[in-house]
């Protein structure tokens, strides 16, 4: 199953099984990149796009994160939520047609972050 941001566990596919009520954030399965199914916010369509990335590229999780060849598309979703942040904190609540909730905001926070640190961290091993 997947873990919540609250540390609850959260085993349900179809409303969401990744982090921040969203279907591609956090630990995407096998059967949502099968399904594809829509992304529920502007940050969950973000991740969306990451993954389809890495999925092109034949990489998948914590190992993909960390392989040179995910360089580029990590950083284009770095871009990415620092647009999403941008625009939420200017009063603008949609991004390339999906909305930036509260929820997606700070999601997008998260995952610049989170995204931010392994590029330096992979970046020390290249």
């Amino acid at each position: 199953g997947y873990i919540n941001p609250d540390g609850t566990p959260n085993g349900n596919v179809t409303t969401g099984a990744g982090w921040f009520g969203s279907h591609y954030i956090g630990p995407t399965s096998d059967e949502v990149l099968a399904a594809m199914p829509a992304p529920v916010h502007a940050a969950d369509y973000i991740a969306m796009l990451h993954d389809l990335e890495y999925k092109n590229l034949g990489l998948n999780g914590v190992s993909g994160t960390l392989s040179p060849e995910s360089r580029e598309a990590d950083e284009r979703l770095i871009q990415r939520c620092n647009e999403l942040i941008s625009l939420y904190e200017n009063g603008i609540t949609t991004y390339n047609g999906y909305t930036i909730t509260e929820q997606a905001y700070n999601a997008a926070k998260y995952m610049r972050l989170y995204f931010t640190i392994e590029q330096g961290i992979t970046g020390m091993f290249q």
